[in-house]
Parts: structure tokens; sequence; C-alpha cells
């Protein structure tokens, strides 16, 4: 009889008492950690999502570093530097699709501003006079229509 349950009982009932807390603050502990565990790691996520998207954004934004194929017909497309300057302009066609660039700055050295045609939606190497009368404009990006 020396192995029976009677043995341990707490007749005053303290030690339940003591062990039923201890064993509640563990239990409420554990709830606590795994609440913030998973509100730091959703956190965690929409912060790096969110980065990942502005910065998506601003890199499109200000360091594109070319106009978009397609655009809307008969809108000239720009594109500035990081100072503001017109660096190249893009006329497209009745389909949204590219006819002619305007390159005004870029490394080499041939002339600026040139012109390039696109010809079946690949714009060509040689660099063009300037078509002023086709595709009119000033330095500044402003149409003379």
């Amino acid at each position: 009889m020396n192995n029976t349950p009677v043995m341990y009982s707490d007749i005053s009932g303290e030690s339940a008492v003591a062990i039923g807390i201890l064993v509640g603050l563990t239990m409420l502990e554990l709830v606590l950690i795994v609440a913030v565990v998973v509100v730091v790691t959703v956190m965690i996520l929409e912060i790096v999502n969110d980065f990942y998207y502005t910065k998506k954004l601003l890199s499109y934004i200000s360091k594109s570093s070319s106009l978009p194929y397609r655009g809307d017909a008969n809108v000239p497309g720009r594109l500035y530097d990081e100072n503001g300057n017109l660096k190249q302009k893009r006329w497209y066609g009745e389909d949204g699709l590219p006819e002619r660039d305007r390159d005004y700055d870029h490394p080499g050295s041939m002339d600026l501003p040139h012109d390039h045609d696109w010809v079946d939606g690949k714009r060509k190497d040689e660099h063009l006079n300037v078509d002023y009368d086709k595709y009119p404009d000033d330095k500044n990006g402003d149409d003379e229509e």
C-alpha cells in the first residue's frame, strides 16, 4: 500500500491550487506566445510583400529604362531621366504599336536628337534625321500640333 494515491493526497488542496496555477500560467503563456508568433509572422509577410511591390512600382515609375511597347494610338510616350530631362519619345500608331522613336540623350558619338523607325514590331538600329514634319515636337517634349 505504499504506492497508493492516497499517500499523495493533499487534503488541504494547496498543492492542487499551486499546480493548477502553474499549469494555467504555462498554458496562458503558450497561447500568448503562439498568438505573438502568428501576429509577427503575418506582419513580416505583409511588410515583405509591400516592400516587393513598392520597390517594383518605384522601379517602374522612376527608373524605367525604356518606354512601353504598346501605347495609346497617336499619343506620344515620353521617357525622362532622373533629372526630369526628356530622354526619349515614342509615337504609336492607330494599332497602339510603336512607329517612331526619337532619342534625345544617351551615350555614344551619334548626333542627337535622332529618330529610329519601327518595322514589323522591331526597332531599327539606323539613326535617322529628325522628321519634325511627320513627328513634331520640341526638345521639352511638348507637341507642336
